[in-house]
């Protein structure tokens, strides 16, 4: 099986499907179109409309097919966020304000739904 998910962008055209090995965990962004995909080892497929992502685990393998009824499919491979990086970052800042007592929260502390969207 080809590694297929090592192009940063992918069309697939209506109604057809690619299929190939995950080379490194990446996150699978769904540009235009419908697509339904499934991983292997997963006990359920997912249905991907434009703005959803998919997390993907490498070594696996990915099936996408292009929703025949909503044209081709355009993905875009992205390397997944760095929790670590993120981690590293809030301590950095909770240590620097250690000597704060102020309990309020701080100005980009999220204070609706909207953080909960991607």
């Amino acid at each position: 099986m080809r590694a297929l998910f090592t192009n940063e962008f992918l069309t697939v055209p209506s109604g057809h499907a690619v299929s190939g090995i995950v080379p490194a965990a990446q996150t699978l962004r769904l540009l235009r179109g419908r697509a339904w995909v499934t991983v292997e080892g997963q006990s359920h497929d997912y249905w991907l409309f434009a703005g959803d992502r998919l997390n993907l685990a490498p070594g696996h393998l990915v099936v996408v097919e292009a929703d025949a009824a909503h044209g081709c499919v355009e993905l875009k491979l992205e390397q997944p966020k760095s929790m670590t990086g993120g981690i590293i970052q809030r301590i950095r800042a909770m240590a620097g304000g250690l000597g704060n007592h102020d309990n309020r929260a701080p100005a980009h502390a999220c204070a609706s739904a909207q953080c909960s969207q991607s």
